[in-house]
Formats: C-alpha cells, structure tokens, sequence
C-alpha cells in the first residue's frame, strides 16, 4: 500500500478502538470506516491537482472538549452533537488536509501516529 503514515495508522489498526487527539484537547475514540481517494478539486491538468488518501473514522464517543479558541476542533464536536454516535452517524474525514488529529493511539494509550510538522 503506498498510504501516508497517518493512513498507514488507520490501515493498520481497522479493527482496533483508536483514540484521537487535536492539540486543542479534543480527543475522539472511535474506528475505522473505510479508507479513500479523493482529489483537491483541480483540473486533472492543473500541476497544483493532487490525489490524497481520506480516512474515514467512525466516532463513537467524545472523551474530552476542545479549549473554546480552537475553532476547527469546536466545529468538529458541534457537528458530532446534531447526530447519534451510537447509529454509526459521526463520521470524520481524517487526511492531511482535513482535520488531522496530533496523534493517534490505542485504547491501551500505545502511540501509533504523532504529527510531526510543526503548527
């Protein structure tokens, strides 16, 4: 598989309860969905056109808010709240470009993913 390593994380671990966690303190448990390709939106001619690899995560529980200044992850649990987790409704494209989480671990707290580009 040539995924990223964030992807790789999810890849790897599908079967597995993975807890996320955004610099804010929002942190996320849940599982994969599915995995795909999407494309930024460009002509395919375009050289700026790129295909990137979405993961999607299923979020079964909110285990800890974001600080209020963090929009992106305030944004993020609003949108968690208008459905019902326990249907299978909270589904989150993780990538690079959207929403990527500071790390990824197990239930048992073993880091599998940390980013590592600076903010």
């Amino acid at each position: 598989m040539g995924y990223d390593p964030l992807i790789k994380a999810f890849y790897y671990n599908d079967k597995e309860t993975l807890i996320l966690e955004w610099e804010g303190g929002l942190k996320l448990a849940g599982k994969l969905d599915t995995i795909f390709e999407e494309d930024n939106g460009l002509d395919d001619d375009d050289e700026q056109f790129e295909i990137y690899d979405i993961a999607l995560f299923d979020v079964s529980k909110i285990l800890t808010f974001p600080a209020p200044e963090y929009k992106v992850e305030n944004e993020i649990v609003e949108a968690l709240q208008k459905v019902d987790l326990t249907k299978g409704q909270g589904l989150l494209e993780i990538s690079h470009y959207y929403d990527k989480p500071h790390k990824i671990s197990l239930e048992d707290e073993t880091v599998i993913w940390e980013d590592s580009e600076p903010r």
